[in-house]
């Protein structure tokens, strides 16, 4: 399976909370489909679940999009992967 260079810490690393979403005070989960392809790049990322709060979800499919992986591989050979991943807003 692909792994995300950096793991989880990075992508919220790079994630950022949109302003206006903040200050209304929206928080929710965005599960994102996407691919990750031979060469470790996110590409035909999806919101699979929104988390009613369309800022956030651009915010995390942006985020997603800066991210690199190493490419899953099947007998030694790098192939794409189709995965969901979870994208956590709260605020503190």
């Amino acid at each position: 399976m692909p792994e995300m260079v950096g793991g989880e810490r990075r992508l919220y690393e790079v994630l950022q909370y949109p302003d206006h979403a903040r200050s209304d005070g929206q928080q929710g989960m965005v599960v994102l489909s996407y691919t990750v392809n031979q060469n470790g790049r996110v590409r035909d990322i999806e919101v699979a679940e929104s988390s009613g709060h369309r800022l956030l979800d651009r915010a995390a499919a942006r985020a997603l999009r800066q991210m690199r992986f190493t490419p899953g591989v099947i007998d030694g050979e790098p192939v794409d992967v189709q995965m969901t991943r979870p994208v956590i807003y709260r605020l503190n």
